[in-house]
């Protein structure tokens, strides 16, 4: 009569073993899954959506680094809105935010696929073009943004429009390296909004 029960046993203990087994690897695919998703946070702008200022410099260093060895040039749009302050003064935080959101959905259905849209923060974004190796190309890219910046908005009932001025770095005219090449587009998209906003501006550097 031992000899049935030591089965029992040893099946109970095999279950159990088995049933661990299946509780570690569930708990390890939670583990994997809830730390995809911080890594997702940690590179993604909460509100928008869109890659974040980490991710941007992390994406840029891949670029650049491609770039140098392929002796290709790299575009780097920095974008500012036009009077947003005023707007968010206005109509509240709250509408500021979906026009931040209206903003990056109209960024992102401007790109050819080829270029990549990153929030820097408050309502600067940044867009980068690898391979720009034609300059018409970047204009047209340009132009495409400026026209869907044109394109009014209807946030909660309100009818706004929201323009943008613009700057343009390219490496490796401009600078070769990341902190360089945004401060350059920073400082044209300034030159921008000096000639009235609403436009972009190619950064000057020689």
């Amino acid at each position: 009569s031992a000899l049935p029960r030591r089965d029992d046993e040893l099946g109970v203990l095999a279950r159990s073993f088995l049933q661990m087994k299946q509780d570690i690897l569930t708990q390890l695919d939670d583990l994997t899954r809830s730390r995809a998703a911080f890594e997702h946070l940690a590179r993604h702008d909460p509100l928008t959506g869109l890659p974040n200022r980490r991710h941007c410099f992390e994406r840029l260093e891949q670029a650049l680094a491609t770039a140098r060895q392929r002796q290709q040039q790299v575009a780097l749009v920095f974008i500012d809105l036009d009077h947003f302050k005023a707007l968010n003064d206005r109509f509240g935080h709250r509408f500021g935010d979906h026009v931040l959101v209206a903003v990056a959905k109209l960024l992102n259905s401007a790109r050819d696929g080829e270029e990549t849209v990153f929030r820097l923060g408050g309502d600067e974004f940044l867009i980068f073009q690898g391979n720009a190796h034609d300059p018409r190309k970047i204009v047209a890219m340009l132009e495409k943004l400026h026209r869907c910046l044109q394109l009014p908005l209807f946030i909660e009932g309100q009818r706004v429009e929201i323009h943008a001025s613009m700057g343009v770095s390219l490496f490796p005219r401009d600078g070769d390296d990341i902190e360089t090449l945004v401060q350059h587009a920073d400082h044209a998209m300034y030159q921008a909004k000096s000639a009235g906003k609403n436009r972009y501006t190619f950064e000057r550097t020689d």
